[in-house]
């Protein structure tokens, strides 16, 4: 992540008064910088990642469903957050392998229950489409991609509540076995 970095968020959850208010200051700049970035590369990326971004897709706290890849495809599947009814599918041609960092955020457990935090849209130096997102169980998902699409659609069969539920997701105590 270049502007929402994991340092950032961890100082932004800052138990310490000064260190949280000084890290919400600099993710204001951070927004500003983004966005600044963003309308400068914007035309480089596939016209679906164009569309995404004017059709304001909001995927903050939605719950991450799976993710997997064949070949140079990758797809994610996410359920945005209630009162939402609908599932969302990102499908990502990629250029080369996902870099997946599973301790971009230290001490965060790996539950089944994941939820999308941020993400960015970039270009690399050799001008390459690159995202990247942050997960809530601390990884960080990198992808070098071509080619972009996303489908939008309506809910028809449920997801079960012991999925949709944190509480469900927490690790559970082993439970003792009489001898």
């Amino acid at each position: 992540m270049k502007y929402f970095t994991p340092d950032l968020i961890q100082r932004g959850n800052s138990l310490d008064d000064d260190v949280a208010d000084a890290a919400n200051d600099e993710w204001e700049r951070a927004i500003v910088r983004s966005n600044r970035r963003w309308k400068t590369i914007r035309n480089a990326f596939p016209k679906a990642v164009q569309r995404f971004d004017e059709n304001q897709v909001c995927l903050h706290d939605a719950q991450l469903l799976s993710m997997g890849r064949q070949g140079d495809t990758f797809v994610m599947v996410l359920q945005p957050e209630p009162p939402a009814q609908t599932m969302v599918l990102l499908t990502f041609t990629l250029d080369d392998e996902p870099v997946i960092d599973t301790k971009a955020l230290p001490d965060r457990e790996n539950y089944a229950y994941v939820t999308w935090m941020y993400e960015e849209f970039d270009l690399d130096r050799r001008k390459r489409c690159t995202f990247e997102v942050l997960l809530s169980n601390g990884w960080s998902v990198k992808l070098l991609f071509r080619d972009f699409q996303y489908l939008i659609t309506q809910q028809l069969f449920p997801v079960p509540q012991v999925i949709l539920d944190p509480a469900f997701a927490q690790p559970q105590p082993p439970v003792s076995q009489p001898a």
